[in-house]
């Protein structure tokens, strides 16, 4: 709560230009007009329905499954996945904002459209966030998708459990495609200290969320750890972008 507190007022004295314009914004590194056009396209994604039953990709036809899925199943061990935008032109530009140009005040946008995927297609879900590489916070000063994580609990009032951590510190995106599969399965574990207190108080549906969908590596990964548990029944994942297939 105090670092959700931190970046709302920090957000409020600190203006910075549009991430994607370059033109004035306020309190939140969006101009209007950018921001009306974002707003719009995830009203747009909330309401589209035609998405592939794999992948959450956008169809483009009236077939339940996109034509990557077809030849090879991206989440064969997922029962849900649904990404809000497709990584391409602004989104990289607004991703890399957020991320590495350290516009924190975008995580209070990002959040907010992030539980009105949860709240819409897994209302009964409990969140659990990807968690960071170990050392990440200390080299880079934050981990984005806990700040989320704290909006979605503190703000929005959607149940967060950390149940997993990571074990290995090699940054993925170094990583040929064939690499990152293999090595994201031995990348998570379910973290025995909050799972061990919580005990049949485990949730039954979880939902993984994270930044950006790439490979589908890691969601795949958690949801494998997840699973093995006694009493999570059901994963699905949530997530601000998916890498066109």
């Amino acid at each position: 709560m105090v670092r959700v507190l931190r970046s709302f007022f920090s957000g409020c004295v600190v203006s910075a230009p549009c991430v994607l314009c370059g033109g004035p914004a306020g309190s939140i590194s969006l101009c209007n007009e950018c921001r009306r056009l974002l707003d719009e396209e995830a009203d747009k994604a909330l309401q589209d329905y035609k998405r592939c039953v794999h992948c959450g990709r956008p169809l483009l036809s009236e077939h339940g499954v996109c034509t990557s899925c077809r030849e090879n199943p991206l989440f064969q061990n997922v029962d849900g996945v649904f990404p809000l935008f497709p990584y391409v032109l602004s989104k990289k530009k607004l991703l890399y904002g957020w991320k590495i140009g350290r516009q924190h005040n975008l995580t209070e946008i990002f959040a907010a459209y992030l539980a009105k995927v949860i709240k819409t297609h897994y209302p009964d879900a409990v969140v659990v966030p990807v968690p960071p590489r170990p050392g990440k916070i200390k080299k880079s000063g934050w981990d984005q998708i806990e700040d989320i994580s704290l909006y979605l609990e503190h703000i929005h009032h959607i149940r967060v459990v950390r149940l997993l951590r990571r074990t290995e510190t090699m940054q993925q995106k170094k990583l040929s495609r064939e690499e990152r599969s293999e090595h994201s399965k031995r990348s998570y574990m379910l973290d025995e200290k909050v799972s061990g207190c919580m005990g049949k108080t485990l949730p039954e549906h979880v939902v993984l969320v994270d930044d950006v969908i790439t490979t589908g590596n890691t969601v795949r990964a958690c949801a494998n750890v997840l699973k093995e548990t006694d009493f999570i029944k059901k994963v699905s994942a949530a997530a601000l972008f998916i890498v066109p297939g």
